[in-house]
C-alpha cells in the first residue's frame, strides 16, 4: 500500500486498540523509574494498546508501506489480536516480537567526570539515572548553558521543581548532593498520565551552573539546520549513552503508537514514535540511556530523543528503542542546540 493508505489505515486501527478494554493480557511494560528503585512490576492492563504497538513500516525495498505490529507479551491473547490486526491489513503487515519496554534507567556504578559531555550520566536528585542528551540554548533565556534529556531523568516525571539539584553521576551510580550538583532542573514538558491522551515526547532542561565546565565530545560538528530533519524508515542511525556509549541501528517503523509503564505514574500513551532496532548482535540501547540524542552518522543531523527501549533476550525476538522525533521538542522548549 502508498503511504497515505498506511496512514490512514494505522489510524483505524489505532483507535480500536484504544477503546478495546477490560483485556486480561499481561502487557507493554516500559519501566520508568519515576519514584526510586522497585521490584513492583505493572498492573494487569486494561487495553490492547497496552500490549501491543502500532506504526508504519517500508517493504518491497521502500516502494511500499505497511502495517507494523509489536507484541509485548507472549500470550495466546496477544498473539490473537496481533494476527486480527494483520487480517485487517489484507496481510499487508509485519509483525515483531520484540518484549517488554522500559525507560531505560539502570544502578550500575560510576565516577563523576568533568567536563560534562553528551553520554554521561545524570539524573534527578531524588530518582535514578540516564543521559545527558546534548547542550542547548534558549531563546528566551540569556543567562546560561543547558543541556537536554527525559522528563523522567531530570523532572522525575514531574515530581522535580524548577530549581532542584541535578546530580553527575546520578544517584544511583554514587551522585550526592551538593558535591555531585552540576545545575538545576529547568524546563520540562509535562507528562500526560491519564493513558488516553497521548505524549509525544518525554523532555526536560537542566540549567548548569556557572563553573561546571562542558565539551561536545562526540557530538560536536552536528548539524544546526532548523528545523531538524525527520528520519525515514531505512535511515541509519546513532546515539550515545551512559550505558552502551556509542551504538549504530536502523529506523524500522515510523508514526508508532504505543503505551509505556512508568514505575509509579502508570500506562502512559506515546504516539508519533520512531523505532530503532540495533545491529545483528548489539542492542541499540540498554538500561541508562535514556534521554540520549540520536542522530544521523553520516550527515550528522539529529533526529531524535532516545525514550526507552526492550529488554528481550536476543535469542527471542527483536529488542528495539524508542525515539521521539527532535522538532516537537526543541521547538516546545525553545531551545536550538549547541554544535
Amino acid at each position: 500500500m502508498d503511504l497515505e493508505s498506511a496512514m490512514s489505515l494505522h489510524l483505524k486501527l489505532l483507535d480500536s486498540l484504544v477503546t478495546v478494554e477490560d483485556r486480561s493480557l499481561r502487557k507493554i511494560q516500559a519501566m520508568a523509574q519515576c519514584a526510586g528503585p522497585s521490584d513492583e512490576g505493572p498492573p494487569m492492563p486494561i487495553s490492547a494498546l497496552e500490549e501491543l504497538g502500532l506504526g508504519i513500516t517500508s517493504m518491497a525495498g521502500h516502494l511500499q508501506y505497511a502495517l507494523s505490529i509489536h507484541v509485548h507479551v507472549d500470550t495466546p491473547e496477544a498473539w490473537e489480536t496481533a494476527h486480527y490486526l494483520k487480517e485487517e491489513a489484507e496481510g499487508e503487515a509485519r509483525i515483531l516480537y520484540v518484549g517488554r519496554a522500559v525507560a531505560q534507567a539502570t544502578t550500575a556504578g560510576a565516577a563523576p567526570t568533568l567536563p560534562l559531555r553528551p553520554g554521561l550520566s545524570v539524573g534527578h536528585e531524588k530518582v535514578t539515572y540516564g543521559t545527558l542528551g546534548a547542550f542547548v540554548a534558549s531563546s528566551r533565556h540569556s543567562d546560561g548553558i543547558r543541556f537536554l534529556s527525559n522528563n523522567h531523568v531530570l523532572a522525575a516525571c514531574d515530581r522535580g521543581i524548577r530549581g532542584d539539584d541535578i546530580l553527575q553521576p546520578g544517584p544511583h551510580q554514587g551522585g550526592r548532593a551538593p558535591r555531585s550538583r552540576i545545575g538545576a532542573l529547568d524546563e520540562k514538558e509535562e507528562l500526560h498520565r491519564d493513558g488516553v491522551t497521548p505524549n509525544t515526547m518525554d523532555a526536560a532542561l537542566c540549567l548548569l551552573d556557572g563553573d561546571v565546565s562542558f565539551d561536545l565530545g562526540e557530538l560536536g560538528g552536528l548539524s544546526a539546520s532548523i528545523p531538524p530533519p525527520v528520519a525515514v524508515i531505512g535511515s541509519q542511525v546513532s546515539k550515545v549513552g551512559s550505558t552502551t556509549d556509542r551504538t549504530t541501528g536502523t529506523v524500522i517503523d515510523i508514526g508508532f503508537s504505543t503505551k509505556l509503564w512508568y514505575q509509579g505514574e502508570g500506562y502512559l500513551r506515546f504516539d508519533d514514535l520512531m523505532v530503532v532496532a540495533g545491529k545483528v548482535g548489539q542492542r541499540f540501547s540498554r538500561g541508562g540511556d535514556s534521554g540520549a540524542l540520536v542522530f544521523r552518522p553520516d550527515s550528522r543531523e539529529p533526529v531524535g530523543l532516545h525514550i526507552g527501549g526492550t529488554e528481550l533476550d536476543e535469542t527471542r525476538g527483536i529488542p528495539v528503542s524508542y525515539v521521539a522525533p527532535l522538532e516537537p521538542i526543541l521547538k516546545k522548549l525553545r531551545v536550538t542546540l549547541i554544535s
